[in-house]
């Protein structure tokens, strides 16, 4: 084999060499960009997750405020009778028969837009339990348990308007306002609920930076 013959076939095995290492370049660039995209994309994913959660529980915080704004005007009076269909022909403020109907309709109109906030939040919940797990849960649960609190004493309530106990029990009565009724600063309940939120704020706080 002469000089030119072997150089060729050095020119040829260089080329080769040349050609797979562009192509395992080609290749890893390629891998690192598919990771790098993948990660991009679940970052993305979460933080929307994150910020659909947090809008779902900043709802279900406002209608708990709702519930438990003390002033009730006559207008909503008036249009929560109708949705419930209990009618009366001359309304007297003074009968107690009245007054716990009106008292019950209205409560149940404003208990609607806080089951349509937990309906919205469990849909994001059920998605968050696939990306995250069972922790996003749990970190709800104090929401959870306060809300239910909140209904509680809300139907003791109405269940005094209509069967007045016989022996005022003024402790009770008076933890039941506390509880559905959001007045003054010192507001214990509002406060309980603010940091429930506040315990989900600081668990997608993780997921709210891209």
């Amino acid at each position: 084999m002469n000089n030119l013959q072997c150089l060729q076939e050095y020119i040829t095995l260089a080329k080769d060499v040349v050609t797979i290492l562009a192509a395992l370049v080609a290749a890893t660039v390629a891998i690192m960009g598919l990771r790098t995209w993948r990660k991009q994309l679940r970052g993305k994913t979460e933080y929307e997750l994150a910020r659909r959660l947090l809008r779902s529980v900043y709802r279900v915080r406002d209608a708990i405020r709702i519930v438990r704004n003390p002033f009730i005007s006559s207008a909503e009076t008036v249009q929560s009778m109708r949705e419930a269909e209990s009618e009366i022909e001359a309304f007297d403020p003074f009968n107690t028969q009245h007054t716990a109907l009106s008292q019950q309709a209205v409560y149940q109109r404003r208990w609607k837009g806080i089951q349509e906030a937990f309906t919205e939040l469990d849909v994001d919940v059920l998605e968050a339990e696939v990306i995250w797990g069972h922790d996003i849960a749990e970190h709800l649960q104090p929401l959870r348990q306060h809300t239910s609190t909140l209904y509680a004493n809300i139907r003791r309530y109405l269940r005094n308007l209509s069967n007045p106990p016989r022996h005022q029990e003024t402790e009770r009565l008076q933890e039941i306002d506390r509880i559905i009724y959001a007045v003054g600063e010192d507001d214990a309940f509002s406060a309980v609920v603010l940091g429930a939120v506040e315990g989900v704020e600081n668990y997608l706080k993780a997921y709210l930076k891209l």
